[in-house]
C-alpha cells in the first residue's frame, strides 16, 4: 500500500493553506495547521477537525480534495492555475449555496437531482478509477455516512463512489455510475430487509450491483484496533527473524479476516479491489469475495 501524503504534517503547511483560502476567500475557521491525523493504519492517513468526532466535510475537504488532485501545494501556483476553471469553481459555489438556501427535505432532494443531471456528464467522462471532485452539493450527511465517507475519501485505494447518487425514484447513499457500484449505510431504524433486497433486485435490472454496511461497522473503532494488531503482529515475527507472509501466519489471517469481514473499511477495501483494480496487500486480498457476499442482499455475480 502506498502511504498518503500528510500534508497536515507538511511544514509550509499553514501557509499553503492560509494562501489557498485568501485566494479564494474561503472562510474556514480550521487550517492544515489545526489537523491532526487520528490513530489507524500507517499505510493512510485520516484527516479529522481537533475535536475527532466527525469527518471534516465542505470547505476543508474541498481544500484536501485539491491536494489530493495536484492542486496549489503539490504543483507551483503558476501551473495550477492554467488548467484552473473559474467558470467550474464559481457554479459550484453556486449550486452548494442553492442546497443549503432549500427550505425543506423534499426543495434538498430535488436539488440534489438537478445538480447531479449537471454534474453527471463530467462523472461518466472521467476514468471509473478517479476521483472528480465530490463537492458540488454542500453534503449534509448523518453519523454513520460521515464516517463512510472518511473511510471512501481517506483510504490508500482509490473507490469514487459519490454520495446520494439518484436513480429512478431513490437515492444511493454512495455510488459510482460508471461502474454501477453502490454502498448503503443501514441503519436499524430505517432499513427494512425484505424491502431493501426488493429495492436492490430491481437496481441488479439495471445492472447495478449494491453492497450494504450496517452504521455500527462504520462507527465502531473496530478497524483501527484490528489494524494496530496486525502491525503489532508483524512487528513481532519480524524482530523474531521471520517474514510474516512466508509464515502465512495463522493469527495475522484471523485479524484480516475479521477487519475485510465485519469492518465497514474493509467493504470500501473489498470494493475498491473488485472494481476499481485496486491492490490489497497480503493477506487481506485474500478475503476480497467473502466481504462482498457477506454485505449483499442479491446474489448477483460478483
Amino acid at each position: 500500500m502506498n502511504p498518503t501524503p500528510n500534508y497536515a504534517a507538511a511544514p509550509d503547511a499553514n501557509r499553503r493553506a492560509a494562501g489557498f483560502q485568501e485566494l479564494y476567500s474561503f472562510a474556514s475557521p480550521v487550517r492544515a495547521g489545526e489537523l491532526q491525523t487520528l490513530g489507524g493504519r500507517s499505510s493512510r492517513s485520516i484527516y479529522r477537525a481537533r475535536d475527532g468526532e466527525l469527518p471534516m466535510r465542505n470547505e476543508h475537504d474541498y481544500f484536501t480534495d485539491l491536494l489530493d488532485d495536484g492542486g496549489p501545494a503539490t504543483r507551483p501556483l503558476s501551473e495550477w492555475l492554467k488548467d484552473f476553471d473559474i467558470n467550474a469553481f464559481v457554479r459550484g459555489k453556486r449550486l452548494r449555496a442553492g442546497y443549503d438556501e432549500a427550505e425543506t427535505m423534499g426543495e434538498k432532494w430535488g436539488h440534489i437531482r438537478q445538480v447531479w443531471q449537471e454534474h453527471m456528464p463530467t462523472v461518466m467522462a472521467a476514468p471509473a478509477d478517479r476521483w472528480v471532485s465530490p463537492y458540488f452539493v454542500d453534503w449534509d450527511f448523518s453519523r454513520a455516512e460521515s464516517a463512510a465517507w472518511s473511510a471512501l475519501r481517506s483510504s490508500s485505494h482509490i473507490a469514487p463512489l459519490y454520495p446520494q447518487v439518484p436513480l429512478f425514484n431513490w437515492f444511493i447513499d454512495f455510488g459510482n455510475p460508471r461502474r454501477r457500484v453502490g454502498l448503503e449505510v443501514d441503519g436499524k431504524e430505517w432499513h427494512n430487509p425484505e424491502k431493501d433486497r426488493e429495492r436492490d433486485l430491481q437496481l441488479w435490472g439495471q445492472e447495478w450491483r449494491i453492497f450494504r454496511v450496517p452504521a455500527s461497522e462504520f462507527l465502531s473503532n473496530r478497524a483501527s484496533e484490528l489494524w494496530r494488531q496486525y502491525e503489532h503482529r508483524c512487528e513481532w515475527l519480524l524482530s523474531d527473524g521471520r517474514d510474516p507472509q512466508d509464515e502465512r501466519d495463522s493469527e495475522i489471517l484471523e485479524i484480516a479476516e475479521a477487519y475485510m469481514m465485519n469492518t465497514g473499511d474493509g467493504v470500501v477495501e473489498a470494493i475498491a479491489a473488485r472494481y476499481f483494480r485496486a491492490e490489497l496487500e497480503w493477506p487481506f486480498g485474500d478475503f476480497v469475495l467473502s466481504t462482498l457476499d457477506r454485505h449483499r442482499l442479491v446474489d448477483f455475480p460478483l
